[in-house]
């Protein structure tokens, strides 16, 4: 279990914690979730955010995210998931692999990955950042070299979790910048409507997260 101490760091930590009000702009919204994006004087790409309610346990959210061998059935463009090497739970180093549209070469990207829990058990913090793994780099694939992406996420109560999800990321190779902010916010939405089907089909229906 990461300390609250640990958790406490989270919170204070770029992105969803700390956006000005008047930075993010709404671009999209469908139901039950909304897409933010910005972009700051000082970086080439566009930061994301996405916010959502969706109906289930704050547990089987949270498992559904660590259930990294099924990302490829709701995380955009996945071809392949794969736990590296795992340090504790809720902590762990996984690889995942992308198919992108021609001609764009497909990424990779290796990622360490933490949760943390709030003492009162309502509200989970994870992060996720681009990670120098001694793992082979593909002359198929680019490597992504700066990804940054957290999830906050809140019970409700009566069934429902309130999600803030936050993605800065620099996909490498010689995509133009301008390329790339133009199809910042499909992703996620997508991703995200695919995760909310997931979870609210009943597929981690009382999954047990150590913590919850």
């Amino acid at each position: 279990m990461i300390s609250a101490i640990f958790f406490s760091i989270l919170l204070h930590l770029p992105g969803v914690y700390s956006e000005s009000a008047d930075t993010w702009k709404l671009v999209k919204s469908k139901e039950n979730l909304e897409v933010y994006v910005r972009k700051l004087d000082h970086e080439t790409f566009k930061e994301v955010k996405v916010v959502g309610i969706v109906n289930c346990k704050i547990s089987e959210l949270v498992a559904s995210i660590e259930d990294v061998p099924t990302h490829h059935t709701w995380v955009t463009r996945t071809m392949e998931s794969k736990i590296l090497e795992k340090f504790d739970d809720g902590h762990f180093i996984y690889y995942l692999s992308m198919d992108m549209p021609f001609p764009v070469k497909d990424r990779e990207l290796v990622i360490e990955y933490q949760r943390a829990v709030h003492p009162q058990r309502n509200k989970v913090s994870t992060t996720s950042n681009e990670y120098q793994y001694n793992y082979p780099v593909s002359e198929d694939f680019v490597r992504i070299p700066d990804y940054f992406s957290n999830y906050v996420l809140t019970d409700l109560g009566s069934g429902q979790v309130k999600l803030e999800y936050y993605m800065k990321v620099n996909p490498g190779g010689l995509l133009p910048a301008w390329l790339v902010n133009l199809a910042v916010t499909k992703g996620p939405m997508d991703t995200m409507e695919a995760l909310f089907d997931l979870v609210e089909s009943g597929y981690y229906k009382d999954a047990k997260v150590r913590g919850l």
